[in-house]
């Protein structure tokens, strides 16, 4: 099977994050780097599933749970702006 050079080339671009003037940055590949904040989430929640009302612990540990993956979520947010030059 035979490739056009040039779709390759851009297919190399798109995952290198190269881009040549009229190519899509949205099509550039995420770098593992780009999501290391995910790997910061510790393998168990502060939270756990309750019966009947959650006391005021129970609460402040879903809540705690929900701040820390909003942060980790913006820390990949603002790599993919930065790299999108938004």
């Amino acid at each position: 099977m035979t490739y056009d050079p040039r779709v390759l080339q851009e297919r190399i671009d798109e995952l290198a994050g190269v881009r040549r003037p009229g190519l899509s940055l949205s099509r550039s590949a995420v770098r593992i780097e780009d999501l290391g904040s995910l790997l910061q989430i510790p393998d168990a929640l502060k939270s756990e599933k309750v019966s009947g009302t959650p006391d005021e612990g129970e609460h402040n540990a879903l809540v705690d749970d929900v701040h820390m993956l909003h942060t980790r979520l913006l820390g990949i947010i603002a790599v993919l702006k930065a790299r999108l030059g938004r």
